[in-house]
């Protein structure tokens, strides 16, 4: 009976260190083969990069040896082209509804069309308003401009300058002082004469002025400023605008007269393009490009980076610099980095 018992005990155990083995023997079964699989994509992957790379190496071994002028396709451009060209579609498309949008319709347009011939009539030079022959324009422009004008300009404004406190501007000026004092006021005038100014509380020379060309800006108490060239603060026989000769309602704020950052940068593009070497080779970083305003002047700036091949033929890093003020002529200026 105990014989019978022992080898009962012997048998289950037996039994169960089959079970634990055929147990360890699938768990090693799976881990291998586990480790087969990943093996397996490791080398799928790293066969996939290498054939990605031999592509992109073909790719652009191609697009070196093209020939200036030929079209790309589009799939084999690189990455960071693709998606330039997509963002610049999508521009464009948004551009383009944008337009349909704020197109009007033809009674629209022809309401619009009946306002600005109103408001051409209406906006005439003081030349034309101290005419006898035109009494309902003159009367017209007495409706539209404020009463009392000089009641929104701050007294001081019509404190001349003295050389005691101005010596720069007189030594720049000389003689032309007079003209200053004149262009002060009459930049005055005409900031007051829009509705967009509450009250004149400066009116200065701007130091982009020179003495053949007088510049003024004006500031008004809700934060509006006004910039004006000599030939803006002048009525048609070349005098200076006073209280009553000042045209109303025709003056730009600095806001208004900004380039508008969207045009710069791609008006600067187009010039970096336009003067490399080998415009072809331009290629612009998408990360190396801001555009911004200086609230002060209103000029409108942009800074690229970008990449293109020099007068030998190689490939070099360049920034451009563009500027676009509200008087003058835009600038770029390109340079190594």
């Amino acid at each position: 009976m105990f014989e019978s018992r022992k080898v009962k005990k012997l048998v289950a155990q037996k039994l169960i260190e089959q079970k634990a083995n055929e147990a360890i023997a699938l768990i090693a079964a799976k881990e291998l083969a586990e480790k087969q699989q990943i093996a397996t994509r490791n080398a799928a992957s790293e066969e996939k990069k290498a054939e990605n790379k031999r592509i992109n190496d073909l790719r652009m071994e191609r697009l070196m040896n093209r020939k200036k002028g030929d079209k790309i396709p589009f799939k084999e451009l690189p990455l960071g082209a693709k998606i330039f060209v997509i963002l610049f579609v999508i521009f464009i498309i948004g551009g383009i509804g944008k337009l349909f949008e704020d197109n009007p319709t033809s009674q629209e347009s022809a309401q619009v069309a009946q306002v600005k011939a109103e408001e051409k009539e209406v906006a005439v030079s003081p030349a034309f308003v101290d005419s006898p022959k035109e009494p309902v324009a003159q009367q017209a422009m007495a409706n539209l401009r404020p009463v009392n004008l000089r009641g929104k300009i701050n007294d001081d404004i019509f404190v001349e300058y003295t050389k005691k406190l101005y010596p720069k501007s007189f030594e720049k000026y000389g003689s032309r002082m007079k003209d200053v004092e004149k262009a002060r006021i009459a930049a005055a005038f005409l900031a007051a004469s829009s509705q967009k100014c509450d009250k004149v509380y400066a009116s200065e020379l701007s130091d982009n002025g020179t003495r053949n060309n007088i510049q003024t800006f004006t500031d008004c108490s809700n934060n509006e400023r006004f910039r004006f060239e000599e030939s803006e603060l002048k009525d048609g026989k070349g005098r200076f605008f006073t209280e009553k000769t000042v045209p109303s309602g025709a003056v730009k704020t600095q806001a208004e007269q900004t380039f508008s950052q969207e045009a710069a940068m791609s008006i600067c593009r187009e010039s970096v393009r336009a003067s490399a070497k080998f415009p072809s080779s331009v290629d612009f970083s998408m990360l190396g490009a801001t555009v911004g305003t200086s609230k002060g002047s209103g000029t409108t700036w942009v800074e690229l980076e970008f990449e293109a091949k020099n007068g030998f033929g190689l490939l070099l890093p360049y920034k451009a610099n563009c500027s676009f003020p509200i008087h003058g002529k835009p600038t770029i200026n390109v340079t190594e980095r």
